[in-house]
């Protein structure tokens, strides 16, 4: 989900989705494979505070 005030989440998720690529193809030579969990964000207060709660809808 591309959102306002989400940047932080979204570069940290990119990030690790990228590194755990280029990690997988790094041991694959070896036998080993690559998982990983990429949970949604916790609605939590902290990461809710000074966001505005917004539905994204692509067909606006």
């Amino acid at each position: 989900m591309m959102l306002p005030t989400h940047g932080v989440y979204s570069a940290t998720k990119a990030a690790v989705e990228q590194l755990t690529g280029v990690f997988a193809k790094e041991v694959a030579a070896r036998g080993f494979t690559v998982n990983y969990f990429s949970p949604e964000p916790t609605n939590t207060d902290l990461f809710l505070e000074g966001k505005v709660v917004q539905y994204f809808n692509p067909y606006n």
